[in-house]
C-alpha cells in the first residue's frame, strides 16, 4: 500500500523535484547566513571555533541537492516529452462526411 502511495505521488508529479531544488537553495541561504555570522564574529575578536567547518558542510550538500534537482527537473521534461501524447483531443468531427 505504501508503494501504492509513493507511485502516485512520484510518478505523476514534479513537485518533489522542486522541492529538492528548493531545500538546496534553503541549504547555500542558511551557509551564507552562517559565513556571515562567522565573520562577524571573527571581526569581533570573538572565537568561532570549527564551525566554519559546519557551514562548508552545509554548503557542499547545498550545491549538491540543487544540482540534482535541476538535473532531475531536466530529466522529467525529457520524460514528457517523449510520452507521445498528442497536443490537443478533437472533440466533434465537421465537415468530413461518413469516414469520420
Amino acid at each position: 500500500m505504501l508503494k501504492l502511495a509513493a507511485d502516485g505521488i512520484f510518478s505523476f508529479s514534479v513537485k518533489p523535484l522542486k522541492f529538492i531544488t528548493w531545500l538546496g537553495m534553503g541549504f547555500i541561504g542558511l551557509t551564507g547566513i552562517a559565513f556571515l555570522t562567522l565573520l562577524i564574529l571573527l571581526i569581533c575578536g570573538v572565537a568561532g571555533g570549527n564551525w566554519w567547518l559546519a557551514g562548508l558542510v552545509t554548503g557542499c550538500t547545498g550545491l549538491i541537492l540543487t544540482a540534482l534537482g535541476i538535473v532531475g527537473e531536466y530529466i522529467a521534461r525529457i520524460y514528457d516529452e517523449t510520452r507521445g501524447r498528442p497536443l490537443y483531443i478533437v472533440a466533434d468531427t465537421v465537415g468530413f462526411g461518413d469516414e469520420a
